[in-house]
C-alpha cells in the first residue's frame, strides 16, 4: 500500500532521504495533473455552457477541491510535512503489510464498479469521454487511496490503544511510566498525522458532499439531455460513482470514531483499576489517568471541526438541504 502511495507521489518516495529525485518527481506529478485537469476542463466547456448556475458551481467546486486534495497531499510529502511524514511512516513500519490483501480486495472492488461506470459513459461519449473526464478518474482514485491510508492508520492507532489496555489489565503493573510514555508518543504521532491530513480531511469531506449533490442532481434531472433508456444507464453509473466516493469517506470517519472508543475503554480501565489500589500504586495510576486525559486522541479537519461520527450526519444534513435547494432552483429555471 505504501508503494502505491509513493508511485502516486502522495507519500514521500524515500522517507530516510531528502533526495532531489523525490522533489523532481513530485513536481512533475503536480504539473502533469494541473495540465491534465486544465485540458480536460477546456474540452468540457461545451457542457458547462448548458448547465444551470447551481450545476456549474457544483462542477467547478468539485474540480477545485479534488485537485487541491491531491496537490496539498503531494506538497506535504515534499515540503511542509516532511518530518511529520517520517513520524507517521515510522509508526506504520511493518504494520501496513497485514493490510495488503484487504487493500488489494478494496482496489479490485473499486475498479470493477468504476470501470463499469466508465464503460457506460464511453458508450455514449465515445473516446471524447477520456478527453473530458479522464482527469476525474485520477482525482477520484486519489480520494479513494487517501481514505484507505487514513483508515489503515487509524486502525493501527486503535490497535495501539487496545494493546495498552491489555497491558494495564495485567495482574502486576510495574511499568506505569512506560505506559505513560507510550500514550504521549501515540499522541505525538496523531498530532503529526493531523498536521499532514488536516486540510485533506476538509477536502475529502467537501468533495464527498459536492459529488453526492451533483450526481444525485443528475439522477433527478437529466442534465446532459439523454433519452430515457440512456438516462437509466446513467443513473446506475452515477449511483456507482456516489458509492465509490461515499463509502471510503464514511469508513474513514467511523475509523476515527473507533479510536476515541478504544481510548475511552483504556481510560475506564484505569479508573476501575484505581478503585482497588492504595498508596504509591494508586498515585501511579492517577498519574497515568492524567497523562491519558492530557494526551487524549483527537482528529481534526485543519482545526475547523473534530472528525467523529457526528460529521456523517452533519454532512448528510447539509447535502439534503442543498439538494432541495438545487431541485427547487432547477424547477424554477424550467418554468
Amino acid at each position: 500500500m505504501i508503494t502505491m502511495g509513493k508511485s502516486l507521489a502522495l507519500i514521500p518516495l524515500y522517507p530516510s532521504k531528502n533526495s532531489l529525485f523525490k522533489k523532481v518527481y513530485s513536481v512533475f506529478v503536480i504539473v502533469f495533473i494541473t495540465i491534465w485537469t486544465l485540458i480536460a476542463n477546456f474540452y468540457r466547456i461545451s457542457y458547462y455552457k448548458t448547465f444551470v448556475p447551481t450545476k456549474l458551481i457544483n462542477n467547478i467546486l468539485f474540480e477545485i477541491v479534488s485537485y487541491s486534495l491531491t496537490v496539498a497531499t503531494i506538497l506535504n510529502a515534499i515540503l511542509y510535512g516532511k518530518n511529520k511524514w517520517y513520524v507517521v511512516l515510522d509508526f506504520l513500519k511493518n504494520k501496513e503489510q497485514k493490510y495488503v490483501c484487504y487493500f488489494a480486495i478494496a482496489n479490485a472492488f473499486y475498479w470493477v464498479i468504476v470501470l463499469y461506470a466508465i464503460s457506460v459513459w464511453v458508450d455514449f461519449e465515445g473516446n471524447d469521454y477520456f478527453k473530458k473526464f479522464s482527469d476525474d478518474v485520477v482525482l477520484f482514485y486519489n480520494h479513494f487511496y487517501i481514505c484507505c491510508f487514513i483508515y489503515i492508520f487509524t486502525k493501527e492507532v486503535k490497535n495501539a490503544y487496545k494493546s495498552l489496555n491489555m497491558m494495564l489489565k495485567l495482574p502486576k503493573i510495574n511499568k506505569i511510566q512506560d505506559l505513560q510514555n507510550r500514550v504521549a508518543s501515540l499522541k505525538n504521532t496523531i498530532d503529526s498525522f493531523n498536521e499532514l491530513f488536516g486540510l485533506p480531511f476538509v477536502c475529502i469531506i467537501f468533495t464527498t458532499g459536492v459529488t453526492v449533490v451533483d450526481f444525485l442532481d443528475d439522477i433527478l434531472k437529466n442534465s446532459y439531455g439523454y433519452s430515457r433508456t440512456q438516462h437509466l444507464r446513467i443513473v446506475a453509473a452515477n449511483l456507482i460513482t456516489i458509492i465509490s466516493v461515499l463509502i471510503p469517506t464514511v469508513g474513514m470517519i467511523l475509523s476515527c470514531q473507533q479510536v476515541y472508543g478504544s481510548a475511552t475503554v483504556l481510560l475506564n480501565t484505569a479508573y476501575n483499576l484505581r478503585r482497588g489500589l492504595v498508596g504509591r500504586e494508586r498515585q501511579e495510576v492517577t498519574s497515568f489517568i492524567n497523562t491519558l486525559l492530557n494526551h487524549f486522541p483527537n482528529f481534526t479537519a485543519a482545526n475547523f471541526f473534530r472528525i467523529d461520527k457526528s460529521v456523517v450526519f452533519r454532512v448528510l444534513g447539509v447535502v439534503t438541504t442543498y439538494l432541495i435547494v438545487v431541485v427547487q432552483f432547477n424547477a424554477s429555471s424550467d418554468t
